[in-house]
């Protein structure tokens, strides 16, 4: 039930704008999942191609302040600009919708600063949902005075900390940011990734599905395009979609063309909206994801959802979903395991069963879920 008197601000540092609608958009599904337990307001600003500063307010399904500030090359501007703008959003949501009670910091690059602002000069409690891989390792990016020392002093002051795994809480704890930590997975819009009305087999030929930002240092796209070729020299009877960032498209493109085999195997297709992306997971047979490196990625929660068999690699904490019953786990990199599995899985992908593997998602992850476990977090911070 809606507990009208908490009010909780969310500090986003990734959120859909116009300039990406789909960037951050795991955070905008948990912000509705929440509405439903809490009062929501959401605050967050970007560089963008504006003179001054503009302002995007929506009032449905809950309070959006969406602030746009002037890009430059010049970091300490940069910096300037954004708590500016950050600091004239705050005040129209004051003014609109009051004082928070909670603040829910997600993604504390760079969001951070002002959850901590508001915590030392107003005392209003926060906690964090971090997001971020880059904890992991320097590599991926947790290195650097500022941002090191902006996390370490978000994770202190913090009430509890959301993580999305175990695997990603230790990853964070090994860097020292010692904390009460909560895991919470991903939000999955449970109603929209739903099977499909007919469950056989409903493809002339076998199809598998991927989806993702298809950039090759993260989801490794080059090698399960090798593999692919590998396989379409060996069967015919299957077909590779791939849906992602429409910037990658072009070089992938060019080296499906030059292997005739994976020319007839493989196809392309751009950013899609969510329910394109559950129309194709409705029409596919399996679902296939090779990355290097994950957090949670929401678009294999969701081809459960529909009840699709996954193959994907351990970058930690897949094992809690990937089991006998749901797909197959195979190591970072092994191409050769990969080509192993997917001939496994093409042949007998109608063994699994989509209700099996849809039960895990409807159960840990739906809105309800997710929004329930969340304002349990909020209730407990606030002695409610």
């Amino acid at each position: 039930m809606k507990d009208s008197k908490t009010k909780t601000l969310w500090l986003p540092s990734w959120y859909p704008t116009r300039k990406n609608p789909f960037f951050g958009i795991f955070i905008q599904r948990q912000a509705e999942a929440v509405s439903a337990f809490s009062d929501v307001a959401v605050l967050h600003a970007l560089a963008s191609d504006t003179e001054g500063y503009e302002f995007e307010i929506t009032k449905q399904p809950f309070l959006t302040v969406i602030v746009y500030y002037p890009k430059t090359s010049n970091k300490w501007l940069k910096f300037f600009r954004y708590f500016k703008a950050i600091f004239k959003g705050y005040k129209i949501i004051k003014t609109q919708w009051g004082k928070p009670d909670l603040v829910h910091l997600h993604v504390i690059y760079s969001a951070g600063l002002m959850a901590l602002w508001l915590n030392i000069f107003h005392q209003i409690p926060f906690v964090i949902s971090e997001h971020w891989s880059g904890y992991r390792s320097k590599e991926l990016g947790f290195s650097g005075f500022f941002l090191t020392r902006l996390a370490y002093a978000c994770v202190k002051k913090a009430k509890r900390v959301i993580a999305i795994s175990p695997f990603f809480a230790s990853t964070m704890q090994q860097h020292q940011l010692k904390n009460a930590y909560k895991i919470i997975p991903n939000v999955v819009d449970t109603e929209l990734f739903s099977p499909p009305q007919y469950l056989s087999n409903k493809n002339a030929k076998i199809k598998i599905l991927h989806v993702s930002g298809l950039t090759d240092k993260e989801k490794n796209i080059t090698a399960l395009l090798n593999v692919l070729i590998h396989l379409a020299k060996k069967r015919s009877d299957f077909t590779c979609h791939f849906v992602g960032d429409d910037a990658c498209l072009p070089p992938l493109i060019e080296i499906a063309k030059m292997q005739e085999e994976l020319n007839k195997s493989v196809s392309f297709e751009g950013y899609l909206k969510p329910n394109e992306v559950a129309k194709r997971m409705q029409e596919a047979d399996v679902f296939v994801m090779f990355s290097n490196f994950e957090g949670l990625p929401c678009v294999v929660l969701e081809a459960m959802s529909v009840g699709l068999p996954i193959i994907a690699t351990e970058t930690g904490g897949m094992n809690e979903w990937i089991t006998d019953e749901t797909g197959r786990l195979i190591e970072v990199g092994d191409e050769a395991n990969l080509e192993s599995v997917l001939n496994f899985m093409m042949d007998n992908f109608h063994q699994f069963d989509p209700s099996v593997i849809r039960s895990k998602i409807v159960e840990r992850c739906s809105y309800q879920a997710i929004g329930r476990d969340i304002s349990e977090v909020y209730k407990n911070v606030l002695g409610k």
